[in-house]
């Protein structure tokens, strides 16, 4: 049985970690509960929630009302925030399953470009966080505009896509109008995000390769 006590304990722990720097304990609570029962039914782990937690931090100190584990049709976004606009952010921690330990590379590429398929289209800007760690490779195509988009890239990433994703499969069509403005690369340890445009993110995976 999941040991909710010593789950809260740690989210807790860590909204005090947040309040020296940013938003008071007291404001991250209703999202704790949320996610504690969520950690009870066995939906969520630890270190994802972790991860959301922080960035619930980052939207709500910039002004925004933000829920977690936000039901969207036959989806669930991670994170989301309401203001002017809609924002949804998907958490990505690079975990890969032992079915995958021989194409982990495609694995992860795949999820990734249809975690921005999927859900960009419900948000007025959709972004994707990572650990300071994690590299994200995120697909070409994106780095411009979806009016835009390289038919031969969409092309490209709709194969990858059709390998891993097949029901249902992913239709081109929400490739051709996926969007991403930015990653928040998510420091749990010292409970803060720094936002990146896409541009910045790729050229700062480069450098670290």
């Amino acid at each position: 049985m999941p040991n909710s006590k010593a789950f809260r304990l740690d989210l807790e722990t860590l909204a005090e970690r947040i309040a020296e720097i940013s938003v008071p304990k007291q404001r991250l609570l209703p999202l704790i509960d949320r996610l504690t029962n969520l950690y009870k039914m066995g939906a969520v782990k630890i270190n994802h929630s972790a991860m959301e937690l922080v960035i619930a931090a980052h939207l709500i100190e910039k002004g925004y009302l933000v829920d977690i584990e936000v039901p969207l049709g036959d989806l669930r976004c991670d994170v989301m925030g309401i203001n002017n606009e809609k924002v949804i952010v998907e958490v990505e921690t690079g975990f890969v399953p032992p079915d995958h330990a021989l194409d982990p590379d495609s694995f992860c590429r795949a999820r990734i470009a249809s975690k921005i398929a999927r859900y960009s289209r419900y948000a007025d800007k959709f972004y994707l966080a990572a650990p300071p760690t994690y590299f994200m490779e995120i697909p070409s195509f994106l780095l411009m505009p979806p009016h835009i988009h390289s038919e031969i890239g969409l092309m490209k990433w709709k194969e990858l896509l059709d390998r891993y994703y097949k029901n249902p499969p992913i239709p081109l069509k929400l490739l051709r109008i996926a969007k991403l403005n930015g990653v928040l690369v998510t420091y749990v340890d010292e409970g803060r995000v720094i936002e990146l445009s896409v541009g910045s993110y790729v050229r700062l995976c480069l450098q670290g390769k």
